[in-house]
């Protein structure tokens, strides 16, 4: 799939896509729509790049694993916010 492609889904259908096709365009566009939130995130709650990094890229792997279970009506951003500070506050 092209890049346009994978810009057009929701986060919903990018979800899916990695689901049933194991898709790693679709991980990379969550993860460029998403990343610079999760990471500042972190960051504001570690002050350490590295660590926050860290805590991005697990949060992601946590979407990943429990996405499925997300009701429909449910904001990813807000969803990755949520789990960025918990992930962050148990590391401090």
């Amino acid at each position: 799939m092209h890049a346009t492609e994978m810009q057009s889904r929701t986060d919903g259908q990018l979800l899916q896509l990695f689901r049933t096709a194991d898709s790693q365009e679709a991980v990379a566009e969550l993860m460029r729509r998403h990343g610079r939130l999760l990471f500042h995130t972190a960051h504001s709650v570690l002050e350490d790049a590295t660590a926050a990094q860290d805590i991005a890229q697990a949060a992601l792997l946590i979407l990943l694993r429990k996405g499925a279970k997300l009701e429909n009506d449910v904001s990813v951003a807000a969803w990755l916010h949520q789990v960025v500070l918990c992930l962050a506050r148990d590391e401090r």
